[in-house]
């Protein structure tokens, strides 16, 4: 544009030198006009390589350009310049500050956020405290996304204030999490459910990886989100009121969640707000297995599954010095127990709807299409406990103990019930059961074994059977 502009003024200057038609300029007595030069070539266009690696130390600065020998300061800098395929190195020391994602990386090309370097690459900010009878888990967390980002990796990382992955307005849903109406969520079917969150108008966050971090003070919290991994991270000494160490909530389907170490997690006033491990909110469709949980204080279960998320496979994990190990609560359809040890709890290892045992027949809320096999408990006062259960299939568990609600021996193969073949309900004493799997005893997770010291297991067993589909019988 520049070059247009001086040429017209080059023009403009020369038509009112010119002198009129017939007047030699020598006649004229004027002066030749003095032509101002070209104007200057335009700079070389630097096609350089886009910058793919970003570069932060707390003695960096934003004003950097972000390269190894140029480092941003803070987190929140590479976050807001990344581009899908960058990866954001984070060098040991301490970076404090907040860190809010809003760009996404891609299937093909995700965006990794990583420590780096020798020492622990510690993130960190200043959080609210919360107090301990909250019934909401805050949003507040060091590192998160609250308008659907997809497709990040974060890892080898010391997280001070735990991590939100959250669709974009994902509060919208809240009021459909009991809706058995909505395509995959009656009935078991995968893909169907893919279109629950798009067809509210919600952007879900996808395929996001958080592994081998060190994860205090809050936990991992997943909502609206799917298709995502938690895996061997080490998450302890949680706040209370923040909603426990691991939690899948309102439509976070097909999550991996695999070995990891939850432990010393505050009491809560409500259970809810202080599980190791937590699906609730219509969650379905994800593979819980080989995690640890222990020394969950309070009344928090070690895993916790409820208000209708279903079709889960809960597989070869640990639960130690918790109030319930494991604990089915209302409205789940379709999850598997497979392979797992309570060891030490304080109230029972394997419990299913508590509540229901005042109602003298199954409801809506009642968990159906069980199936719970080769689980083991160990320590427990009550190996297995149940106030209503429907539909459901036992399997070779060694639980020694059981109690049943009344109402619930009243109808229990009524409403479909099997243990062990026999549409009786148990008896309170059971002799030991033979072990699926001798040849592996050594733990639930051979990782988390190795990484963590040793831990005994009920041994790694795969499904023998699917979970049936459709809605119960009429009762």
């Amino acid at each position: 544009m520049r070059s247009r502009v001086v040429l017209a003024a080059t023009v403009l200057v020369a038509a009112a030198a010119a002198p009129p038609h017939g007047v030699s300029v020598a006649g004229a007595g004027a002066a030749a006009p003095r032509v101002p030069p070209p104007a200057a070539a335009p700079p070389a266009v630097d096609h350089a390589p886009l910058q793919t690696t970003w570069h932060v130390t707390s003695g960096g600065s934003d004003t950097n350009r972000g390269t190894a020998s140029s480092p941003f300061r803070t987190i929140q800098k590479a976050a807001d310049v990344v581009r899908p395929g960058d990866t954001i190195l984070v060098h040991g020391g301490l970076n404090v500050g907040h860190v809010r994602i809003a760009r996404s990386g891609t299937r093909d090309a995700p965006i990794t956020l990583r420590g780096e370097g020798e020492g622990r690459s510690v993130v960190t900010s200043s959080l609210r405290q919360v107090p301990c009878s909250g019934n909401q888990p805050p949003t507040e967390r060091t590192i998160a996304t609250l308008t659907g980002a997809d497709w990040w990796v974060v890892k080898d990382l010391v997280i001070e204030g735990g991590i939100l992955i959250s669709g974009d307005r994902a509060q919208r849903i809240r009021n459909q999490v009991r809706n058995r109406s909505l395509p995959g969520r009656g009935r078991s079917d995968p893909a169907a459910a893919d279109g629950t969150l798009p067809s509210f108008g919600i952007d879900p966050a996808e395929g996001w990886v958080v592994e081998d971090n060190e994860i205090t003070r809050r936990g991992i919290r997943a909502v609206a989100a799917r298709g995502g991994r938690i895996e061997d991270n080490e998450i302890h000494h949680v706040e209370c009121g923040t909603g426990g160490g691991i939690a899948l909530a309102n439509f976070s389907d097909k999550w991996i969640v695999r070995d990891n170490h939850v432990h010393d997690v505050e009491a809560s006033e409500r259970h809810f707000m202080s599980e190791g491990i937590r699906v609730s909110g219509a969650s379905m469709y994800n593979t819980i297995e080989e995690n640890v949980v222990e020394d969950v204080l309070g009344e928090g279960r070690g895993y916790g599954f409820d208000v209708n998320s279903g079709w889960n496979l809960v597989r070869n994990n640990v639960a130690r010095r918790t109030e319930q190990g494991f604990s089915e609560q209302a409205g789940p359809w379709g999850n598997r127990w497979i392979g797992n040890l309570s060891e030490d709890n304080r109230r029972v290892g394997f419990s299913v709807y508590g509540v229901g045992s005042r109602r003298a027949s199954p409801t809506d809320r009642t968990p159906a299409y069980m199936t719970i096999e080769c689980n083991r408990s160990s320590g427990d006062p009550v190996g297995f406990g149940a106030g209503s259960i429907q539909q459901s299939t036992f399997r070779r568990n060694d639980f020694r103990t059981v109690a049943l609600s009344e109402n619930l021996r009243g109808y229990w193969s009524r409403v479909g019930n099997t243990w062990d073949g026999s549409a009786q309900p148990p008896p309170e004493e059971l002799a030991p059961v033979p072990r699926c799997d001798d040849a592996a005893t050594a733990g639930a997770a051979a990782r988390s074994r190795a990484r963590r010291g040793p831990a005994e297991s009920a041994g790694r067993v795969e499904a023998s059977g699917t979970s049936r589909e459709g809605r119960p019988a009429a009762i």
